[in-house]
């Protein structure tokens, strides 16, 4: 008995994907939006605004 004619015995639904469809990849824009926020620089009048972002 092959794979598949088990999992019909079995009344599994199987659906083969393909190697290249990507699932919980983030997007290249997705990285790269999170590179831009990780690469910010502290600015120099940061200690004045920093009581309003608490």
């Amino acid at each position: 008995m092959n794979d598949d004619a088990l999992l019909a015995a079995l009344g599994v639904e199987f659906e083969a994907s393909s190697i290249t469809d990507l699932k919980h990849v983030p997007s290249a824009s997705e990285r790269e939006a999170a590179e831009e926020v990780a690469s910010r620089q502290r600015g120099e009048d940061f200690d004045t605004f920093k009581p309003l972002l608490e």
